[in-house]
């Protein structure tokens, strides 16, 4: 089962059985109010409508699903497989921007992701800074069955992500060329994308806490990124500095990606800790790349 927050409402989902509850965030009763689709993940786009994601003839698609509506409009052309598998291959997670109102399905595989408009209309496919655009996977098929299944761990390039006010923020799970291990394997860089054609921003990092990398990040204000951790809910404040635009070629951005993070300097970002007590800290400047 999924939650989902759209305020004023809240969701309650599940796709197996299947099922979408609706409640008002004033008092938080949810009561039935979907039932006819079945689906693997699925995203409010307003109180009434859902994009989703499902799968058919072993092949996954992108629907859209209005409440009140008997069938589902489907947009099979937004997806696209990889090596004769329809499935692993098209893997990702769908993140809607509410004030720009575009919808992004980023690929978990792959250094491509995909952002279209409220009616699920293409937009323009966008990639990231990452190099790897076939997905490194290997698919068995289950005669039995009729089923796919992944026969080898995948390599995994997006982990997470978060939109706010024509940005994508996402997660590389992967190592840079001319980046260091050890700073990697003590944060978890974020490379932020520009919505309106998807050219990328800038990089910044959010470091360890309690020795454990981030599990889930939300950018909710213009200087506010919320990390959860095991234990911990931790409030970033994000320097000025990177609402400004940068003066340097994309191509000198890319190149030193992730590799300039004053450890000294007079730029400081903050974290507030929420859990059984609450503290502030200051830290080094995360902003860098421009």
């Amino acid at each position: 089962m999924d939650i989902k927050v759209n305020p004023p409402y809240f969701f309650l989902m599940d796709g197996i059985m299947p099922f979408i509850y609706r409640g008002n965030t004033t008092d938080w009763e949810a009561k039935f109010y979907i039932n006819n689709v079945y689906f693997n993940s699925a995203l409010p786009l307003s109180d009434s409508s859902f994009a989703l994601i499902g799968i058919n003839s072993l092949k996954s698609d992108i629907y859209k699903l209005t409440h009140g509506q008997n069938q589902i409009e489907k947009f099979p052309e937004l997806l696209e497989a990889q090596g004769g598998d329809g499935i692993f291959s098209t893997d990702g997670t769908l993140y809607y921007d509410q004030k720009t109102q575009q919808l992004v399905f980023l690929y978990y595989y792959r250094n491509q992701f995909i952002c279209t408009d409220t009616n699920l209309q293409l937009k323009y496919r966008g990639t990231t800074i990452d190099t790897i655009s076939r997905a490194k996977i290997k698919v068995d098929k289950i005669s039995s069955e009729n089923s796919l299944t992944m026969s080898a761990p995948a390599l995994k390039v997006n982990n997470r992500a978060s939109i706010y006010n024509n940005l994508l923020f996402n997660n590389s799970n992967l190592l840079a060329a001319n980046e260091d291990s050890d700073r990697f394997e003590k944060a978890s860089v974020i490379d932020a994308y520009d919505l309106s054609e998807g050219d990328y921003r800038y990089s910044f990092y959010i470091p360890l806490h309690e020795e454990k990398k981030i599990k889930a990040f939300k950018v909710v204000e213009d200087h506010i990124l919320l990390a959860l951790y095991d234990h911990d809910l931790v409030r970033y404040h994000l320097h000025p500095s990177l609402d400004k635009p940068s003066t340097k070629k994309i191509d000198d951005q890319i190149a030193e990606r992730l590799t300039y993070m004053p450890e000294h300097n007079n730029k400081f970002f903050y974290k507030t800790i929420t859990n059984n007590s609450s503290k502030t800290q200051k830290y080094p400047d995360v902003s860098h790349g421009g």
